[in-house]
């Protein structure tokens, strides 16, 4: 009730936790000088006798922000007693509103964070007041739809009231300078236990790394009433979709399910149904998200060092949903817009904003495709100069019922890089496959400790790792029993000055192995996406660039084969070319191909029927050059 030491009440202690959701603070201690100190309170101690005993319990004066918590609970029990007929969010609701603000006692470093300030027991029994509450918020154009930018729109709040019945006036303003508010005050009444919607007008601007924060002020200055609840909207930025199998969050920054994985920012993994035990859910996904690596320079919105998240993908709209509509082919479609921030591997640092991504996203709902997702990027250059050497991939550390026994295989009999779960029965699998051409696939062992394409993802997902795993190949395709991620990847691609490359992926799952084939055949078969195949791109409507950036060896499909294989290879310029198979000893083995071709992109079947099971070198000599590629026939 004074203070002490000069120290004001309500200031707070130096290692008191702080936040905008607190909803108030109470002493921890009765203050220095007072002996005994500290707050008496029931302790355990070191009694050993069992818990129904009521001497197992003794009190003890403590001291420290735990010590806090009995003091609120005194004065809820106080609350309660009086007003046997409240509600416990109305005992909660009082004790807030009732509090007195610290603001003022306290450093501008925690304004706001402090809640209400601390608490006041005498007010909280004496004056009942209202007690407002935000129950949620969207933000919607005047067709109730999710708002775009240059939309004049609301935001949309449901409040509750837990208090008296009395009117207040809600306030709303933000941190988020996108947002330009209109209407900023809105009056409010509700009766004890109502729900209200109120509608503030507002006009979205622009959209950025940032995550909104607003705050909603009460106030009934002829009762004395003043509250306000902060909402931090990161809904703005991501929407649910899914079929009747499957569900999942889509956002702007490139990631799919959570925003942030690592901080727990954003809505949903990925959520599966599977049929045994029926209709069991499994959130198969810890952390997803787009690749992109050019002219050596990278861009995410993945985990980073350990804690920390990149910001290399910057949003520049909302990402919205909608249903199906006449002719249009999907069930459900959602689309949102980034900026790339690609960030050099050694000085860290953000330089080049020069490609731009749409995100889209299609699901189906035929019995056939119904498992999978169609997922397609569309990355333009909007610079003047050349995107050189650019990989567009998809991360995704995937989690099946227990994720420390999960492990990765390739079937090289159709290319699928698949996930799932050893000796638990009933467990999905899961697999990402590239649509086109696959220039990676990767399986990490999260647990890993080692260098090169064998690190691991505790100590985080650094920059190097990330460029690393995009340009890996299909040299790791293996994991047993740990915790497991993977990379699947498209590319290169040369993207001439405003031109796109256009690639897709599909997330899609099965109840057994047999089944995740079959989804995934059917998907790939489908062709809903038209990708731009590697190389040089010149044209945005130009699926296959006549004439590619550089001469090499794309690789082979499938990788194992038995027993034929399709090689592919690409001439930047027309000549004489010398393609042949040579085996691990060197030996000249077979004649693919050898005279004149033309600049362009080629493919030639191979049959090693005659040829036993071994790694063998594709070698092509071209352009006074000589390339060789590494692939496996299996018997």
């Amino acid at each position: 009730s004074t203070d002490y030491d000069g120290v004001p009440i309500g200031r707070k202690s130096g290692f008191s936790t702080y936040n905008y959701f607190v909803d108030v603070m109470a002493t921890g201690n009765r203050g220095p000088g007072l002996s005994p100190g500290g707050v008496l309170s029931t302790w355990r101690g070191t009694s050993t006798q069992p818990l129904s005993i009521p001497t197992a319990y003794s009190y003890s004066y403590s001291s420290g922000t735990s010590m806090s918590a009995p003091i609120v609970s005194g004065l809820a029990a106080l609350i309660a007693d009086k007003n046997r007929d409240w509600s416990p969010e109305r005992i909660k609701t009082q004790i807030r509103v009732s509090a007195v603000m610290a603001d003022e006692v306290n450093s501008i470093g925690f304004a706001g964070a402090l809640g209400r300030g601390y608490i006041d027991a005498y007010s909280a029994l004496a004056t009942e007041m209202p007690g407002y509450t935000v129950v949620d918020a969207t933000l919607v154009n005047t067709s109730g739809d999710k708002a775009s930018i240059g939309e004049d729109a609301f935001m949309r709040y449901r409040i509750v009231n837990h208090g008296a019945a009395k009117s207040a006036t809600a306030k709303l303003t933000t941190n988020f300078a996108g947002i330009s508010i209109i209407g900023s005050e809105v009056a409010i009444s509700a009766a004890t236990g109502d729900t209200v919607t109120i509608n503030f007008p507002i006009r979205l601007n622009r959209v950025s790394n940032t995550i909104p924060l607003f705050k909603v002020e009460f106030n009934n200055t002829i009762d004395g009433y003043y509250d306000f609840n902060y909402y931090s909207y990161d809904s703005i930025f991501f929407d649910m979709i899914g079929s009747s199998t499957y569900s999942t969050s889509l956002n702007s920054f490139g990631n799919i399910g959570a925003i942030n994985a690592i901080g727990g920012t954003g809505a949903t993994g990925y959520i599966v149904n599977t049929d045994k035990p029926a209709n069991q859910q499994f959130d198969v996904l810890f952390e997803g998200g787009l690749m992109v690596l050019s002219k050596n320079r990278m861009a995410d919105r993945l985990r980073d060092m350990e804690t920390s998240v990149s910001t290399g993908i910057e949003p520049r709209s909302p990402f919205a949903t909608q249903v199906s509509k006449t002719g249009l082919g999907w069930d459900m479609y959602g689309s949102g817009t980034a900026r790339l921030r690609l960030r050099d591997q050694v000085n860290f640092v953000s330089v080049d904003t020069s490609l731009s991504v749409k995100i889209e996203i299609f699901v189906f709902n035929r019995p056939e495709i119904n498992k999978a997702m169609f997922v397609k990027y569309t990355v333009k250059n909007d610079s003047q100069t050349d995107a050189d050497s650019t990989m567009i991939g998809l991360f995704n550390d995937i989690d099946i019922n227990n994720s420390d026994n999960n492990s990765v295989v390739y079937s090289p009999s159709d290319s699928l890089l698949y996930v799932f779960a050893p000796n638990q029965a009933g467990s999905p699998y899961m697999a990402v496959v590239p649509v086109g051409t696959i220039s990676t696939l990767l399986a990490i062992d999260n647990r890993a400790t080692g260098s090169g394409l064998n690190f691991g993802l505790y100590d985080g997902f650094s920059t190097l790792e990330k460029i690393r795993s995009l340009k890996a190949g299909r040299n790791v395709l293996t994991v047993n029993n740990s915790d497991v991620s993977t990379v699947v990847a498209s590319g290169p691609f040369h993207i001439r000055p405003g031109q796109e490359a256009v690639v897709g992926f599909i997330y899609v799952y099965g109840n057994t192995l047999d089944e995740l084939r079959s989804q995934a055949a059917a998907a790939r078969a489908y062709e809903w996406i038209q990708v731009t195949k590697p190389g040089m791109v010149t044209s945005s409507t130009e699926n296959q660039p006549e004439v590619p950036y550089t001469t090499s060896i794309s690789g082979n499909y499938p990788n194992p084969f038995n027993p034929s294989t399709t090689l592919a290879y690409e001439l930047a310029n027309s000549g004489n070319v010398d393609v042949a198979i040579y085996n691990a000893l060197g030996q000249r083995v077979a004649v693919v191909y050898n005279g004149f071709k033309s600049a362009g992109r080629h493919q030639a079947a191979f049959d090693a029927s005659r040829l036993g099971s071994g790694v063998y070198f594709v070698r092509m000599s071209a352009e006074n050059r000589v390339f060789t590629h590494k692939m496996t026939l299996i018997k």
